[in-house]
Parts: structure tokens; C-alpha cells; sequence
């Protein structure tokens, strides 16, 4: 019993050794030369390392050969330039100073890292897939965050900028899976690229960003799918890509920009409240699937209404549309039963495919501006509860099954500039009983252009001098 005892303890003992921290220091003789100070015992026991001096992007191949290194201390480094290629790589990469080089510390096991103070820049994949701990503290100095610097870092939970950061690139926390909490944007910050925090599905909170921020990028925030609050994008944005805070669950958006791109707030299941703010384009998509959006003001500077920009959300009452406004893109408002009236502006163009497809709630007299110039087909096929149709002036053709299926109109009014009306555009409007044509010269029809009931009880009316041509 005693020796096993004995052997016991003295198995503890061999664990803690094996497990005990190894610290090592060093400083380099000069830039490219670290490899020089370390033997594979070191790399394959220390755990601990400090380094001082000058080093280049060609040292750090000698750091990554640590195998159980946990701490790594560069506070005193000094990166300069390196030139050249490394490990015979096929791309020729210039590592500049300053800057943790790229791919530097790449998929090592470190899990705490004290920056260099001498550095602006943190390099792409600088690194990448490393097992850093908890909050991660970017430096005073750091200017810019480079591509996929930080992306898939598991154990990230949170990470404070410096005032000094003026660049977020490309994926550079993408698919961070444990960053979490509220990201407090630096004052000083100009852009956030594509996929910067791309699927860091534990971020939460509100998203404030600083009023010179010039770029968001395409997927920026997608799939952060914590974010509940509040965001506002300032009018300093002009560049903006697709998706940027799609599939999130915010709350309300302040949008100060020109344009929202394609898809923006798609998949925002959450968000309740927009406001528009100058706004000049809603591209397509953009706040498509926002199931709980129930209304929206519309800017007097909106000119564009882009393809499907509203499908799939909840909008409810009359939708009134601004004085600039131009063009309604395809299925822009398609489905949106809640809706219960149009409110045309006067400077309105076009009117795209399927632009209110289904919507069985308006129950209004469709009277058209004037300055409508292409109504798409099915642009009102199935509003159900519209009684009268205006069509304006400058239409010279009625697209196929534009009004198909307004089973309650019981008027419809054609001007002189229709020429041809296209299959089943009238088609199942059963309660029509007057057609109204001003134009002296009957238009082309199809055989399927009205629906068989009207033939039967629908009276035509046309100026006297034009009754014998219908």
C-alpha cells in the first residue's frame, strides 16, 4: 500500500512537471535572425516567451514552431520590412514594417498575445484560427485591422479598439463564434469591409456607429444573429454593400444614406421601426422577409423603390409615396395583404412586374397619375377589393394580367393613347358593368383580354363620332 502510495505521488509530480509553465526571453541580434537562439527543446517545451529587438517577417516561421507555447509578449519588437518570399510560397508577398506580418501567428495554440508597441497594422491572417483568450485589447496605434486578421478565434469573447483604428478588413473577426457583447466603435474608425464580422452569432446589443464612417461592406454583420438593438448608419456612409446586417435581430434602424443596397436588412425578423433619412434608393431585397416591419415613412427625396424591396414583411394601412419618387420595382410590395391604399405621387414613372400582386387588402378607386409611363404585367393582378381603375394618359399598352382578377372593379377607364390591350389583363374582373375608352380608335385585344362575363353585361362607352369603329 505504502509503495503504491509513493508511486502515486510520485506520478503528480511527473504530470506538474510535465505541465508546469516554461518561460523563455530573448533578444534578437538583429531582423531575421531568431531562429539562431532556440533549440527544439525549446520549441517543444517552452510555453512562456518574450522577445525584444528587431524581427522581420521571416522570424515569425521560427515562432510558429512552437508547439505548446500559451504566451507570447512582443512589447518590445520592432517589425521591420521583409521583401521577399517565405517557405518558397508561390505568391510573392511584401511584408512591410510596422505591420504583425501576415499569416505570422497562424493557427498556433497561443492563447494570450501582448501586442508590439511600435506597430500600426495587424497583417492579414496575422492571426488567424489561434486560440487567444478572452478580451482581446488592440494597442494604441493600430491603425488598421487586415483581412481575416482574427477570423475563426473561438475563444475571442470581446475586443476593445483603439481610438487610433481606422480600417476593420475583410472577414477580420469573421466567424468569431464566441465574441460577444456590444462592439464599441472608435470615433476616429473609416471603414468596416465585407464580412468583417460575418456569422458572430453572439454579438449583441445596439450597433453605434461613429459619424465618419464612410464603409460598410458586403455581409458585414449577416448572420449575427444576437444583434437585438438599435443601429444607426450616419450620412458620412456613401459605400455600402450587400447584406450588411442581414439575418440579424435588430430592433430599429436610422438610415442616413443615399442608398441601401441590395438585401440590407433582409431576414430581420425583429426589426419593427425604420426611419429614412435622405434617402434616395431602396435597392432590391433590402428589407425583404422583415416579417414584423408593419409601416413605413417614406423620405421626399426617395426617387427608387427597388424589386422585392418590401416582400415578405407585414406593411399595414395606406401607403403614401413621395413627390420624387419615380420607379416601383417587380414584386416591390407583392402579397402584402395588410395594405389598404395607394397613394400615387405625380412625378411617379413606372411601375414594375408584380409591384402589388395579391395585395387583397386595398380597396380604393385606382386612379394612376398621368405621368406613368409602363405599368408591368401582373402589376395588380388579384387586388381583390379595388372598384375602379384609372388608366393614365401615356400608356399605350396594358401588359398581361395587369388588373387580372380585381374581381370588384366595377369601372374601368381607358385614354386615348392605349393601342393594344395584352392577354388576360382584365381577365375574372366579373363586376365590371362600364368600360370608358377615349381613345377614337379601338385598341387591340387578345381573345382572352377580359373575362367571358363581360362580354355579356359590360357596357362600352365611347365618344359619338367613334361608334361605328368599336
Amino acid at each position: 500500500m505504502t509503495r503504491f502510495y509513493f508511486l502515486l505521488i510520485a506520478l503528480f509530480a511527473t504530470c506538474g512537471l510535465m505541465f508546469a509553465q516554461v518561460e523563455k526571453s530573448v533578444n534578437t541580434p538583429g531582423a531575421g535572425q531568431l531562429g539562431t537562439l532556440f533549440t527544439q527543446t525549446d520549441y517543444d517545451n517552452v510555453t512562456k516567451l518574450t522577445i525584444g529587438g528587431q524581427l522581420n517577417a521571416y522570424d515569425f516561421v521560427f515562432i510558429r514552431k512552437f508547439t505548446v507555447l500559451k504566451e507570447l509578449n512582443l512589447k518590445d519588437v520592432q517589425i521591420v520590412e521583409f521583401p521577399d518570399q517565405i517557405n518558397n510560397q508561390d505568391i510573392y508577398y511584401f511584408y512591410a514594417a510596422n505591420q504583425l506580418p501576415h499569416g505570422g501567428l497562424k493557427n498556433m495554440k497561443i492563447k494570450k498575445i501582448v501586442f508590439p508597441t511600435s506597430i500600426n497594422s495587424i497583417g492579414k491572417m496575422a492571426l488567424s484560427n489561434t486560440h487567444i483568450l478572452g478580451n482581446i485589447d488592440i494597442p494604441e496605434g493600430i491603425i488598421n485591422i487586415e483581412e481575416t486578421a482574427f477570423s475563426q478565434c473561438d475563444s475571442i469573447t470581446s475586443v476593445t479598439f483603439p481610438s487610433t483604428l481606422s480600417k476593420i478588413g475583410l472577414g477580420a473577426f469573421a466567424d468569431c463564434d464566441n465574441l460577444s457583447g456590444t462592439i464599441v466603435f472608435p470615433n476616429g474608425l473609416k471603414s468596416i469591409k465585407a464580412e468583417a464580422f460575418y456569422g458572430c452569432n453572439k454579438l449583441s446589443g445596439s450597433l453605434a456607429f461613429p459619424n465618419g464612417l464612410e464603409e460598410i461592406g458586403t455581409n458585414a454583420f449577416k448572420l449575427c444573429t444576437s444583434i437585438d438593438g438599435n443601429i444607426i448608419i450616419p450620412a458620412s456612409v456613401k459605400k455600402s454593400g450587400s447584406s450588411a446586417f442581414a439575418e440579424t435581430k435588430i430592433s430599429s434602424a436610422e438610415i442616413n444614406m443615399d442608398t441601401i443596397p441590395y438585401e440590407m436588412f433582409s431576414s430581420c425578423y425583429s426589426l419593427t421601426n425604420v426611419t429614412l433619412n435622405n434617402t434616395k434608393v431602396i435597392d432590391s431585397y433590402a428589407f425583404t422577409n422583415c416579417s414584423t416591419l408593419t409601416h413605413i415613412n417614406f423620405p421626399v427625396s426617395l426617387r427608387e423603390i427597388g424589386g422585392s424591396a418590401f416582400a415578405n414583411t407585414n406593411l399595414t394601412g395606406n401607403i403614401t409615396f413621395p413627390e420624387n419618387l419615380q420607379k416601383i420595382g417587380d414584386d416591390a410590395f407583392s402579397g402584402l395583404s395588410g395594405i389598404t391604399g395607394l397613394n400615387f405621387n405625380s412625378s411617379l414613372k413606372t411601375i414594375g412586374f408584380r409591384s402589388f400582386f395579391q395585395c387583397t387588402g386595398i380597396e380604393q378607386q385606382l386612379i394612376l397619375p398621368n405621368s406613368i409611363t409602363a405599368i408591368g404585367s401582373q402589376a395588380f393582378d388579384g387586388c381583390s377589393k379595388i372598384t375602379k381603375i384609372v388608366v393614365p394618359e401615356n400608356i399605350t399598352n396594358i401588359e398581361f394580367a395587369t388588373f387580372a382578377r380585381c374581381s370588384a372593379i366595377k369601372s374601368i377607364f381607358l385614354p386615348s393613347s392605349i393601342t393594344q390591350i395584352q392577354d388576360e389583363a382584365f381577365n375574372s374582373c366579373t363586376s365590371v358593368d362600364s368600360i370608358y375608352s377615349n381613345n377614337p380608335v379601338p385598341p387591340v385585344i387578345q381573345a382572352n383580354t377580359f373575362s367571358s362575363s363581360m362580354y355579356e353585361k359590360s357596357k362600352i362607352y365611347v365618344a359619338p363620332t367613334s361608334i361605328n369603329a368599336y
